[in-house]
């Protein structure tokens, strides 16, 4: 049956002017939507947000081209697009739409049988749409396409319905907007079969159910990232409870420290006192403990030294006295360590006070080389001095010489017999220094940590000399105490070479 309205000029003018105002409002309100969402989109750059753009983009195409705007306005009287037109754009947002609901319902996890399915419709209308492209068949679309596509709209509901039972709150309008468009849905099928009446309202009732449905989409996502910005807070206040927690326990275990220290030693306790005001829990704990350790040292290694002087009165067997003299030196390398550790924590809190002047870098690093030769030559390493006379550095002398022995000292711990320590002044880099080795060389993966504080990388020597893991980045410390830096090239097998850049004067 062919159902037709006759109307009076009036009348039909009236209509289409109402038409073309109702036209016009969907279209313009479409393309507002379009472009909020396209900018909150560029914000936000989530998956779900591209999904609905393409599927708000393709849909109101799909109007276009039914409504007979798209042959007026924009493909003119082509016979392909006037044929293919509608079932191309059509199956392109029932894919879009498909593909948004598995992204934002985030059905791959909560459900991922209905995930299966959905992603099979995608596959499915994909399929119509390239046969549709192709223009392969005008009667498949319409007597097999579209109706294998009708209930897409039920299952998308169903999913948004068991998404909700599973807890995915953003679900809510989700579910809203799918029920709005398929009860918009009848009311166009029943105009065409004679039971309504052919109104404006019944004749673009699927228009506004798309448009309904497209606001309360684009509610849901609005939704969304309220509730993941809800959930990032309640993350953030759950870790910044337990941070408070970590931070009253270590509070706690820091009261009970500074109690103890406090009974043995007043002037320990104003060090304490004056190192919490200015610095890290971390740096004040180093200092507290590195203080505390000096005096049993300092003690047990002068104990040690009467007993080896006291020999000479009442000798000392042989081994006896031996084993002192170790104990002694293992006391004094014990000292170095903590007084090593103390440098570092007055570096780290200000309380160096860096004295810079011009320095001869040859001369100190000659000086360096011979408190070290001894020890080099006990282990058959040759030490080259071959930085130019001329070359000075403004820096503090006591601080550059500490840079000196460490890198020297960890030099020839890594050494062989016949390997040899060169400090040079690269070609090409002026205010560098270069100390050069030809020893075991440093591991990759080491390298990254080699000079932080937080991470100790220390080895043994070629001869079991055991390192503290200090030196290097106190070196470091010092270095940017100056303004410049310390780098290291090194290959296993092969030997390292530890640059000390300084900036111009």
């Amino acid at each position: 049956n062919v159902f037709m309205t006759a109307w009076n000029e009036k009348e039909f003018t009236d209509k289409n002017v109402l038409e073309s105002l109702l036209l016009g409002a969907f279209y313009g309100s479409m393309l507002g939507l379009l472009l909020y969402n396209f900018f909150i989109f560029l914000t936000v750059r989530d998956e779900s947000y591209l999904w609905y753009l393409l599927y708000l983009a393709s849909a109101t195409a799909t109007y276009v081209s039914s409504n007979g705007l798209g042959s007026l306005y924009l493909w003119g009287n082509s016979p392909y697009m006037g044929r293919e037109a509608s079932p191309i754009f059509y199956f392109f947002s029932i894919s879009f739409a498909l593909l948004f609901a598995r992204s934002f319902l985030d059905t791959r996890r909560h459900s991922p049988r209905l995930d299966q399915v959905l992603f099979g419709g995608t596959v499915l209308t994909a399929c119509f749409w390239i046969i549709a492209i192709s223009d392969a068949s005008f009667t498949f679309n319409y007597a097999y396409a579209y109706p294998a596509t009708f209930p897409i709209p039920l299952v998308m509901l169903y999913a948004g319905i068991m998404s909700l039972r599973k807890g995915v709150r953003q679900a809510r309008f989700y579910v809203v907007a799918w029920a709005v468009f398929l009860v918009c849905i009848p009311f166009y099928f029943l105009r065409d079969l004679g039971f309504l009446p052919d109104s404006s309202a019944i004749t673009f009732s699927v228009q506004i159910g798309t448009f309904v449905e497209v606001i309360l989409l684009s509610l849901a996502l609005a939704d969304r990232i309220n509730i993941m910005r809800k959930e990032k807070e309640t993350a953030q206040g759950e870790v910044l409870i337990h941070e408070q927690r970590a931070l009253m326990i270590a509070e706690g275990a820091r009261d009970t420290l500074e109690k103890k220290v406090t009974e043995r030693t007043s002037e320990l306790s104003f060090a304490k006192e004056k190192a919490e005001n200015a610095t890290k829990l971390k740096d004040k704990f180093v200092g507290i403990v590195a203080h505390d350790l000096k005096s049993p040292i300092n003690a047990v290694m002068t104990l040690m030294q009467l007993v080896v002087l006291d020999g000479a009165r009442k000798p000392l067997h042989q081994a006896h006295k031996e084993l002192l003299e170790k104990a002694v030196e293992s006391c004094r390398g014990m000292m170095g360590v903590t007084d090593k550790l103390l440098d570092i924590n007055r570096m780290q809190t200000g309380q160096i006070i860096i004295s810079k002047k011009l320095v001869s870098c040859r001369q100190l690093a000659g000086e360096k080389i011979g408190v070290f030769k001894f020890l080099s030559e006990a282990k058959m390493i040759s030490l080259r001095n071959d930085l130019p006379p001329d070359m000075t550095v403004f820096a503090d002398p006591d601080l550059l010489g500490e840079c000196f022995a460490n890198l020297l000292a960890n030099a020839i711990k890594f050494c062989n017999k016949g390997d040899e320590i060169t400090i040079f002044s690269p070609e090409g880099r002026p205010g560098t220094v270069a100390v050069r080795d030809t020893g075991a060389g440093i591991s990759e993966k080491i390298i990254p940590d080699l000079f932080s504080h937080a991470v100790k990388t220390f080895g043994i020597g070629t001869a079991g000399e055991i390192g503290t893991g200090l030196g290097l980045p106190f070196c470091r410390d010092i270095m940017e105490a100056h303004g410049g830096t310390i780098s290291v090239e090194s290959e296993v097998g092969k030997g390292s070479t530890f640059f000390l850049f300084f900036p111009p004067v």
